[in-house]
């Protein structure tokens, strides 16, 4: 199994993807954006946010994607804070890390930042077989 197949799997596991709050408009999924770019954790932890971020909601059934100009897109499926986090570490960790193990880490602390301890322990445990070493 790769490592996306593995993360994607976790992340089904935790079950946030299906439980997070989900944004009724793409103005809720903005503003919730707008508001996490203007926290001050958010900069601290990750210096090198995109300055233009842009998100939009598709009619795509599930895929979601953000690319390097700073482009975030929800499918009907990923229309949640989760997935937008998803999307987001994607940015913040370079397109190169894909799933890896910087993009795991990033998107916990993502997680530990917007939504609850206990959305951040089950993710945590969740992800935690991926990143041991295999013997």
């Amino acid at each position: 199994m790769s490592e996306t197949e593995a993360c994607y799997a976790a992340e089904d596991q935790s079950g946030l993807p299906e439980t997070s709050m989900r944004f009724q408009t793409q103005r809720d999924g903005q503003d919730f954006l707008f508001d996490m770019l203007m926290d001050p954790r958010l900069n601290r932890a990750f210096p090198k946010v995109p300055e233009d971020i842009d998100l939009m909601f598709t009619n795509n059934q599930s895929n979601s994607w953000a690319a390097e100009d700073g482009r975030i897109r929800l499918g009907e499926g990923g229309k949640n804070v989760y997935t937008l986090l998803h999307e987001f570490s994607h940015l913040v960790s370079g397109q190169e890390s894909d799933h890896g193990p910087l993009f795991r880490y990033n998107l916990l602390k993502l997680v530990a930042m917007f939504m609850t301890i206990s959305d951040y322990a089950g993710l945590q445990l969740s992800l935690l077989p991926i990143s041991e070493p295999t013997r």
